[in-house]
């Protein structure tokens, strides 16, 4: 350790959402490691002080990657990694074999995960994935990944946390496991914030009701930041380019906003991406709530589900981000109040991260490194448990 600040291992890092919220909570990022060139890119620009190499963690030996970084075994104080959890996402079925994943190559790489804890003995290791693998298989992976921590001597467990339960305006959840080395507890953080408002759905009299609630079990806490709540000072000054950036269109209008900006003096990846005549005329035809069952028949999207071309509202928090945030119909995606997508900026700040966190790459690409983020006010919750579990107080 140096300065006296805990030290994080960043594997499967892609742009370095965690190692964002882990900075936040005071560690230092040692390293990040991302077959991705442009999360790659991503992970550099906004962690300068890390060491960060991009290259395929299923073939990369974990000696060499130590001698890289000039990692020592049983130095680094936590160690965070996000294996690809595509093959396990809730549109796909898996099977295994004698305790093996046989459907889909990615289901392999937690293994790999595994053999850079073997070899580096973290003191703490967090993994997140998508909260189908709890559940899926009668807690088949669950099970698994936490006797392959007991066999290397440390002690696991899982729990699947909201990030509207930390501040985040999105109601995004992911399994989270927490292992510390030589059977160390740790304890997963409390939640800060009650759930906010559900995205609602229009009546066939065109009446928005907002979804009840579902009972929240911390009603004493503060309400989880809405949509507009993130994004209502970014609305009205763009930039003119996807690699350009604006001013602020408004002063902050909420806690979440001032807190987002911190010290930054303009908005970086906030460019509006056009949409195609046809989605242009669907987003058109949609008001807040509405989606692809509210279109006319002509320009209804075949075999849509319930989220495909909805509009976010305003009062209320998003949905799930993923990866296909450039697509309408893909999901819950498109602006409250203008026809078009939520920027890259928006989609930012709808995450938690701080807006002098920036992207790089091709659009595509940035849609790809925030829908694969973990929340970072959620990785800082899970960063000041991880410093309790190792007796560092946080910063004052």
């Amino acid at each position: 350790m140096t300065n006296g600040s805990p030290t994080l291992l960043d594997l499967f890092s892609g742009g370095g959402g965690i190692s964002h919220g882990f900075e936040a909570a005071g560690f230092r990022v040692l390293g990040g490691v991302d077959f991705d060139a442009d999360a790659v890119e991503t992970f550099r620009r906004n962690h300068t002080a890390a060491r960060v190499v991009c290259a395929d963690l299923s073939t990369l030996r974990p000696n060499d990657l130590a001698s890289e970084l000039d990692l020592k075994a049983g130095t680094i104080d936590c160690m965070v990694g996000g294996p690809p959890c595509q093959g396990f996402s809730r549109n796909r079925a898996f099977r295994h074999q004698g305790g093996e994943f046989i459907d889909d190559p990615r289901n392999h790489l937690y293994k790999r995960f595994f053999d850079f804890v073997d070899h580096l003995r973290p003191k703490t290791v967090v993994i997140e994935n998508v909260p189908e693998i709890l559940v899926k298989n009668k807690g088949f992976f669950g099970t698994t990944v936490k006797a392959r921590f007991h066999r290397l001597g440390y002690s696991a467990e899982s729990k699947v946390l909201n990030a509207a339960h930390f501040g985040v305006p999105q109601r995004r959840r992911r399994a989270i496991f927490l292992a510390g080395r030589d059977n160390a507890q740790l304890d997963f953080p409390e939640p800060t914030h009650r759930l906010g408002p559900r995205p609602g759905r229009r009546t066939p009299q065109s009446k928005l009701i907002l979804e009840p609630e579902q009972t929240d079990l911390y009603p004493a806490l503060a309400t989880s930041p809405t949509v507009w709540d993130a994004i209502g000072d970014l609305h009205g000054a763009y930039a003119e380019t996807l690699d350009g950036d604006s001013r602020y269109a408004k002063p902050p209008q909420s806690d979440y906003q001032v807190s987002r900006r911190a010290s930054a003096t303009r908005v970086s990846n906030h460019f509006p991406w056009p949409l195609t005549e046809r989605q242009l005329a669907r987003v058109r035809l949609l008001r807040e709530g509405e989606g692809h069952a509210h279109l006319p028949d002509h320009l209804r999207v075949k075999n849509g589900y319930g989220s495909a071309y909805r509009r976010m509202q305003a009062n209320a928090q998003a949905l799930t981000l993923t990866t296909w945030l450039f697509h309408p119909g893909s999901g819950m995606f498109t602006h409250p109040k203008d026809d078009r997508i939520v920027t890259i900026r928006e989609a930012a700040r709808l995450q938690s991260f701080q807006d002098s966190f920036g992207f790089t790459g091709r659009y595509h690409s940035q849609c790809r490194q925030l829908g694969n983020s973990v929340a970072p006010l959620v990785a800082r919750a899970i960063a000041l448990s991880v410093r309790s579990a190792l007796g560092i107080k946080p910063n004052q």
